[in-house]
């Protein structure tokens, strides 16, 4: 479900824009795609919505929230036609102006490597000038995904017990389906992906955001995707790591060096 913040426009069922109507003439970043983790709430996106309007507030935001269904049965075709709306925005800004891709844990990570991956070949190799990878790429596990799941439920009640059961049975259907019938899950095919340089050119300078104390997507799950980013040749890949902060909260626990951080690899585009 689209997350609905003041000002947006709700696209479709999952994407959102809000438009500055400002001139982009001058402006470091014409327009931002954040796409969120499973289960983010609109309080939790806001704060990136209004920091990045600060920063750069002439710039569109498109905000693509992520599923589980995304994350477990959903196809590469039905994910990808949810996405259109996005990419007709991206696309509209031709490659000229500069487009900054921000994704959040394992589902906005999947749902960035879908967008970018349903662009035309030639639109992929210049439509995104810096990406940022907050708490993600993860190695999938039984618990860790299902703890992630969880974050999409209602809190407390018969619905949310429901809910639980159906996770556990979701999961095990589908690793068993990668364990013993060779179908791969989206958090290992999202780790590829994001390697892929006809998908994202070895050239985009790239910035890995992560905690020591994540419980979701451990610190070495990140670290490790990060050097296989450098032994594959991209060009510019930057880490940093908190000591101390929860998935997907590191902008919370760090606002300075969070925001320094996102500033200077937007800098370095330039």
């Amino acid at each position: 479900m689209a997350i609905s913040l003041a000002n947006f426009t709700k696209l479709n069922q999952s994407v959102s824009l809000l438009e500055s109507g400002a001139s982009k003439a001058g402006s470091p970043i014409a327009l931002v795609v954040l796409c969120t983790w499973v289960g983010a709430r609109p309080k939790h996106i806001q704060k990136y919505d209004e920091r990045y309007r600060q920063l750069y507030p002439s710039a569109d935001i498109i905000i693509i929230a992520s599923s589980i269904a995304d994350m477990s049965y959903r196809s590469d075709r039905a994910q990808r036609d949810t996405l259109k709306p996005a990419r007709e925005v991206i696309l509209s800004h031709g490659g000229r102006e500069a487009v900054l891709l921000h994704a959040f844990s394992n589902g906005g990570a999947q749902c960035a490597s879908q967008l970018a991956a349903s662009l035309p070949f030639s639109d992929r190799q210049k439509a995104f000038k810096v990406i940022i990878l907050d708490s993600c790429p993860g190695v999938g596990s039984y618990q860790r995904s299902a703890n992630a799941m969880k974050l999409s439920l209602p809190r407390g009640g018969v619905q949310q017990a429901i809910g639980v059961v159906l996770i556990h049975i979701t999961l095990i259907v589908l690793f068993f389906c990668d364990r013993l019938l060779g179908v791969e899950n989206a958090v290992s095919a999202t780790r590829k992906r994001l390697l892929k340089n006809d998908v994202f050119p070895l050239d985009v300078p790239r910035l890995y955001i992560y905690s020591k104390t994540d419980d979701m997507v451990p610190d070495v799950d990140v670290h490790m995707h990060a050097e296989d980013a450098r032994r594959n040749g991209y060009l510019d890949i930057r880490e940093t790591v908190f000591d101390e902060s929860a998935h997907c909260a590191h902008a919370v626990k760090h606002d300075s060096e969070y925001w320094k951080a996102v500033g200077d690899v937007v800098k370095a585009k330039l």
